[in-house]
């Protein structure tokens, strides 16, 4: 039986690949302290990080005997602005290379707990907020992921 923990697992996976990723969460990361959020976010002294949770999930009746849920990702990304750097463009094309490793036909199918993605990795926006006092470019994205298919219980 397919579970979450897995599915996640896999989709943190995936992200995780793509060439100048910071750190990655499978679940939202909340901090109140400076030093937790240098922890949580900062990667060689940047903040740059990505974080995602399911954000409902729905079953898909495939006939009398079988059926499979269909899980939605909300994945969030963020890094530090900085003029210096060209932050902004670098930021754009980390964005495109998230996209990029679900499209892999190797990351298609993310493991033994998943039966396929749907659509890839679908940037609703890309934009700027602040992250606990930092201005940071920011990415909002949304992933389907078809669960294997299930039997109904017996009774």
């Amino acid at each position: 039986m397919p579970t979450i923990t897995g599915i996640s697992a896999a989709v943190k996976g995936v992200i995780q690949t793509a060439t100048g990723i910071g750190k990655v969460y499978d679940f939202m990361k909340f901090a109140t302290k400076d030093k937790v959020f240098e922890t949580v976010a900062v990667t060689g002294g940047t903040v740059n990080f990505w974080q995602f949770e399911r954000s409902s999930t729905r079953e898909q009746w495939m006939n009398k005997y079988q059926f499979k849920r269909i899980h939605t990702y909300n994945i969030s990304g963020y890094w530090a602005v900085s003029e210096a750097t060209d932050s902004g463009r670098k930021f754009q094309a980390l964005v495109d290379r998230v996209a990029e490793r679900f499209r892999r036909p190797s990351n298609r199918d993310l493991s033994d707990n998943v039966e396929s993605i749907t659509d890839g990795f679908q940037v609703s926006s890309i934009g700027h907020t602040h992250v606990h006092g930092v201005l940071c470019h920011s990415c909002q994205g949304s992933l389907r992921v078809n669960g294997l298919p299930e039997d109904f219980p017996t009774s």
